[in-house]
């Protein structure tokens, strides 16, 4: 039995079999954008080139493992979705995520644009090492660092663990920082005018 696996943004669904991958196509409920192949690792192609191809080998004749067309493949733009066109029992569900490799990257990996809240904590966290306006700036790093590094557990293609770390550390560093020198100064301004300090 032949298995397919349809690619939905960063999400490989399936398998399915070539019945199901049809049925699902015929009743639209596939997006333009999706794209299949017979391995988890591809190669990929539009679901509709593939599927049009088979519904013309299914009106020339039965369709047996001779007869069948593998995916080409195909450059194609992809969309996010949460619809599983193969769901399963739970107990057999299998989808696989896809590894950072087989995501392209321009920068090589050092900045994680995909993941915007690690990132903006990592330039916040060392805008709060200046006096004066640091504390605001350090909270901020502090709770999107918080935000980043759950985005990046929930999709590990996305990067930014370490800038999010280091959004976390300096933030929460130098807000400790600023917040205790601010209380301390304060607290002496507040002494000297009421004239409790000498």
């Amino acid at each position: 039995m032949d298995a397919y696996f349809i690619r939905r943004g960063e999400k490989v669904l399936g398998p399915g079999t070539l019945a199901q991958v049809m049925a699902d196509f015929r009743a639209n409920r596939l997006a333009a954008t999706d794209t299949i192949a017979d391995s988890q690792l591809g190669p990929w192609e539009p679901v509709g080139d593939f599927c049009g191809r088979q519904n013309a080998l299914d009106q020339q004749g039965p369709t047996d493992a001779s007869h069948r067309v593998p995916p080409q493949v195909v450059a194609t733009s992809l969309v996010d979705s949460e619809s599983n066109p193969f769901a399963a029992p739970p107990a057999a569900t299998a989808s696989v995520t896809p590894t950072p490799s087989a995501e392209a990257d321009a920068t090589g990996g050092l900045i994680p644009y995909k993941n915007p809240h690690a990132l903006i904590a990592y330039y916040l966290g060392i805008v709060s090492g200046l006096p004066l306006i640091g504390l605001p700036f350090g909270i901020a790093a502090f709770i999107l660092g918080l935000k980043g590094l759950k985005a990046r557990k929930q999709n590990p293609v996305i990067k930014g663990s370490v800038h999010a770390a280091i959004g976390i550390g300096c933030g929460g560093l130098f807000s400790l920082v600023w917040g205790v020198l601010g209380f301390a100064l304060l607290a002496l301004w507040y002494g000297q005018r009421t004239g409790s300090l000498p």
